[in-house]
């Protein structure tokens, strides 16, 4: 499967036993002859050793468990920016198709993120921005009304002084990642905007949080 191979390649970078310049070009040699695996093809260049590799290959495992054991989106979790615009030069369909669910990396236009609530570049017959209902590092969670369907859904966007072009990236691969997975206790993902105000939506859970649960306990 490409995307194993991918995911090795990657992870071997990402544990500085390749530069970028060398993880392309294994993977523009593989993908013109894929008899053999990735990995057998990075000993042979002696650019990892035999322990490398099946340290990396532990790794791999590690991370396909953790993301249940889909190579597609294991790969679109672990790939950063800089990493998928390298790959996306290779003229290969089986890459090309492996990284298809990945972020575009054009220009990304981000004057208006979190000025207004009512931002003229959003659809405004689509979502109402209502209340803030929680925030973290680099994101916040809005309520807000899906005009069209008529329902409250949770959205999701970068607050103000966060919108980087690595941050907006990493948004929209979090909102793809989430929207892949299928699992009871995972919040289902409705719509992802990439326009001037980065968001996506999810199905709104109402209920108390661990904070008021914990208060409760002790009541």
């Amino acid at each position: 499967m490409t995307e194993k191979h991918l995911l090795f390649a990657v992870l071997a970078f990402e544990s500085e036993l390749l530069d970028l310049a060398q993880l392309t070009a294994a993977c523009r040699t593989w993908a013109a002859d894929k008899t053999k695996p990735l990995a057998d093809l990075l000993v042979e260049r002696d650019w990892i050793t035999i322990a490398e590799r099946d340290f990396v290959q532990k790794q791999l495992v590690r991370k396909l468990t953790k993301h249940q054991h889909d190579p597609r989106v294991t790969l679109n979790a672990v790939t950063r920016g800089d990493v998928c615009d390298a790959i996306k030069e290779i003229d290969d369909p089986d890459i090309q198709q492996s990284l298809s669910s990945w972020p575009s990396s054009g220009p990304i236009w981000l004057e208006t993120i979190g000025e207004t609530l009512v931002d003229p570049a959003l659809p405004k017959s689509r979502y109402t921005w209502v209340s803030e209902v929680g925030k973290g590092g680099l994101g916040k969670i809005w309520l807000a009304r899906d005009n069209d369907l008529a329902r409250e859904v949770a959205l999701k966007e970068l607050k103000p002084g966060s919108a980087s072009g690595e941050a907006v990236r990493r948004l929209i691969k979090e909102a793809q990642i989430t929207g892949q997975l299928q699992h009871p206790n995972i919040v289902p993902v409705y719509e992802v905007n990439r326009g001037s105000r980065p968001f996506y939506t999810m199905k709104l859970v109402k209920g108390e949080t661990l904070l008021q649960a914990i208060l409760r306990y002790h009541q």
